[in-house]
């Protein structure tokens, strides 16, 4: 998988693609956001593809979905443990932002995030990491609207404070 993909969809136009991935080899951060199977974490892992090689990529997911390109020797994927009722083991996706930070990632790329990890994985991206995941949403509008409700579910900030966060941590929405 590889951002030529989406040129060979024509999920993106060629000036697009090249503008996108100018601002990830930057730095930039940035959510794919869209409605059900509209295609974000395919079109995430496709991204990767623009990230330099010597950069390392971690990712954190509930299941392992993302395709990190095979040439990108620096990555490592972490997994969730869900939560079983005989077992006291259970990792969530905060806990794993929480240790993927310690592993001095350059990239942490969260797999959808639908609960208050947005919390940690926005904190993460004001900490000098440059931070990739999908919503579920409709349009960039209701994207920032999401993300403020599941940063919020943290309890730790809420209204503008939780708007600033976000606006400092993420650079880009892209919305298919």
């Amino acid at each position: 998988i590889s951002p030529m993909n989406l040129l060979a969809g024509e999920s993106v136009s060629p000036e697009l693609l090249e503008w996108i991935g100018k601002h990830i080899n930057a730095g930039c951060s940035f959510i794919v956001n869209g409605g059900t199977g509209s295609g974000k974490t395919t079109t995430l892992s496709c991204l990767l593809g623009f990230y330099p090689n010597n950069k390392r990529i971690v990712t954190i997911e509930k299941n392992l979905e993302l395709k990190v390109p095979p040439w990108k020797l620096q990555a490592a994927a972490l997994e969730c443990i869900p939560k079983k009722n005989d077992s006291s083991v259970y990792v969530d996706m905060r806990d794993l932002v929480e240790c993927c930070t310690q592993m001095r990632p350059d990239l942490i790329v969260c797999g959808e995030i639908i609960d208050a990890a947005a919390y940690d994985a926005v904190q993460a991206g004001n900490t000098g990491h440059q931070l990739a995941t999908t919503v579920h949403s409709n349009s960039s509008e209701k994207c920032i609207e999401r993300v403020v409700s599941l940063t919020s579910q943290a309890g730790l900030i809420q209204g503008k404070e939780t708007l600033e966060l976000i606006a400092a941590a993420i650079d880009i929405i892209i919305t298919l």
